[in-house]
């Protein structure tokens, strides 16, 4: 997890944080792994993971290593009718080419069929009062199956001591299709007054995605000054390291990547029958007209095809080992062209945009070790998330802006027994312009909500103080606000499902020795401030607190584990659902998930 200015690092994506995802590079020597996981809610999952040095006895510099990760899984939920199905397989290959020279395979395949519609309704502001288990999807209808292949190769080479280049090629394919509901209120109110029935407008999709990267990253490490000691402290040792005349050493990032990117596909919409909360009856795939006038389902062709390539230089220059500075930018030429057909007999406009658009994102930090565990930080940064918005249909017709964001963020770091334990404190500004949502008058388009800004504290302890004890706790204050409304209306409102408050902690201890020895357990809580359930601030969702415990045993080669979240077995809602501001998200119910781990 790369949080703050390290998630824009090459000047694309969210400011405020990102998951960098990769696949398990193999290791120089054999393996096999067997983990069976099992739970309530008709929760399995089966793991395997096989490393192999196939040249164990060649030179170091000619080895080649290979590994395999696969998984199989199949689950229920505590909501009727939901279910799924997960198979994911990874093989990746390592491979030393001379003594300076490695080549990386990495793959993966990944085949999801999952249930959709699973969220509640939210009528006149409140969620609907039905059954915790309730589903307002249709069984065999609402599910979405999405198939992708991914492949990464990387060409690392060192030239000298102090240069150092990297080639790598990504590319992803992906295929979704399935239906799914939309709770929103197209043609009336979304719950009908006399009989109770909740309105639900139907979406089948069917499109494919792919994209292709190419990047080459070049480091040079150099010496700007070499360093002299002061004549009062040593005359005749002749260090280097001291503070006031310390050496200055850089360390350059030269890149440049080219990303394209493919959507092709369509949606199939409609307005679907309603369904009964309270004496549901189930039909199967029933469409009807969305709106009077309307057929009884239309369809939407879209295409997207987009092109970015960029040059970042990014400096890293170190004083000695008290002061690091840090500067560089990122300049990005970006094009595209989106397309979006709707049937002749609807009156939703149809699109064909161009976007030609050129950015140059800046960044710059400052760590100041004051001791030896303690530093000071700051850092400006900007992003433009070229990716973000292009494609995504207006009722216009028309393309909306690039997000664009800049963050300040400063904070110190500290690590205390001996760096066994970590701690980080922030305050952070992240601003945001063209910011893309669901229109309000139609969550089937998109709008521009225009600014928002979110301004706060973050504070994250990990570690481990003692032998057997682990320990994890953080705490966020967010003050996230629309800045700038095109309209008006939501100008200084705060931004929906964003809490002001959150936090948790989660601590484990393990027994070091005696005949309990490996035994352990421990737990943690979660809590959430309340939040507002649309950005017009005309209702909210409120705070939630959940606890979580574990106990397990751990030995040489096998492992036992027992998790239990949601202990309590508490009913609470997450933010809005995905879709429309007329529908949030059910927290699982008390989940218990075992697990059994057996090393060879």
């Amino acid at each position: 997890m790369l949080k703050g200015p390290s998630a824009i690092l090459y000047g694309r994506g969210e400011p405020g944080g990102t998951v960098n995802y990769i696949i398990r590079t193999p290791t120089f020597e054999n393996g096999l792994d067997l983990q069976q996981y099992f739970g309530n809610y008709d929760f399995y999952r089966t793991e395997v993971h096989v490393n192999g040095a196939l040249a164990s006895e060649a030179p170091a510099s000619e080895q080649f290593a290979a590994r395999l990760d696969a998984a199989y899984q199949t689950n229920g939920s505590f909501i009727d009718f939901v279910e799924g199905e997960r198979f994911f397989a990874a093989p990746s290959a390592h491979w030393w080419l001379g003594p300076d020279t490695v080549l990386t395979f990495r793959g993966e395949y990944g085949n999801d069929d999952q249930s959709t519609t699973l969220a509640l309704p939210v009528v006149d502001g409140r969620v609907l009062d039905v059954p915790y288990d309730r589903y307002f999807g249709e069984p065999g209808f609402t599910e979405i199956e999405a198939e992708s292949s991914r492949g990464l190769a990387t060409l690392d080479h060192r030239w000298t001591e102090d240069h150092a280049t990297t080639l790598s090629l990504h590319g992803v394919r992906s295929e979704t299709d399935g239906g799914n509901f939309i709770f929103f209120p197209f043609a009336g109110p979304l719950q009908d007054p006399m009989t109770g029935d909740i309105t639900r407008a139907a979406e089948v999709i069917d499109f494919t995605s792919d994209y292709f990267t190419a990047r080459i990253d070049h480091i040079w490490d150099w010496t700007i000054h070499e360093g002299a000691s002061p004549r009062s402290a040593d005359r005749t040792a002749g260090k280097r390291t001291g503070r006031l005349f310390p050496e200055v050493q850089s360390q350059l990032l030269i890149s440049v990547d080219f990303d394209r990117q493919a959507i092709d596909g369509d949606r199939v919409l409609s307005g679907h029958s309603p369904l009964n909360p309270f004496r549901p009856r189930y039909t199967g795939y029933a469409p009807q007209p969305l709106l009077p006038g309307f057929p009884t389902v239309f369809f939407e062709d879209r295409s997207i095809e987009a092109e970015a390539t960029s040059v970042l230089l990014l400096d890293r220059v170190s004083f000695g080992e008290a002061v690091i500075l840090s500067f560089g930018g990122r300049y990005e030429w970006f094009e595209a062209s989106s397309k979006s057909t709707f049937s002749p007999l609807v009156s939703f406009p149809n699109s064909d945009n161009d976007l030609d658009e050129a950015s140059f994102n800046p960044s710059v930090g400052l760590l100041l070790k004051i001791t030896p565990d303690v530093s000071l930080y700051g850092n400006y940064s900007e992003s433009t998330f070229s990716f973000q918005n292009i494609g995504l249909p207006t009722v216009t017709g028309e393309s909306l802006d690039q997000e664009r964001s800049r963050q300040f963020e400063v904070g110190a770091k500290a690590e205390w027994f001996d760096g066994r334990l970590f701690a980080t404190t922030s305050l952070f500004q992240i601003d945001k312009n063209d910011v893309a949502g669901n229109d309000p008058q139609n969550p089937f388009f998109f709008v521009n909500r225009g600014k928002e800004r979110s301004r706060g504290i973050e504070l994250d302890v990990a570690g481990g103080p003692l032998p057997g004890w682990r320990l994890t706790v953080n705490y966020a204050y967010i003050d996230a606000r629309i800045s700038d409304d095109p309209t008006g209306v939501t100008t200084g409102n705060r931004r929906f499902g964003v809490p002001e408050h959150s936090g948790g902690f989660f601590t484990t201890y393990e027994i070091q020795g005696g005949p309990l020895r490996g035994f352990g357990g421990g737990g943690g809580l979660f809590v959430s401030d309340r939040v507002e359930l649309d950005n017009f601030d005309t209702a909210e969702l409120p705070g939630w607190e959940q606890l979580d415990a574990v106990v397990f045993y751990r030995r040489k080669h096998w492992i036992a584990q027992l998790n239990v979240k949601n202990l309590l077995d508490e009913e609470f809602f997450y933010a809005p659902g995905a879709f429309s501001v007329s529908e949030v998200q059910r927290a699982p119910k008390r989940t218990i998930l075992g697990s059994l781990i057996f090393k060879f």
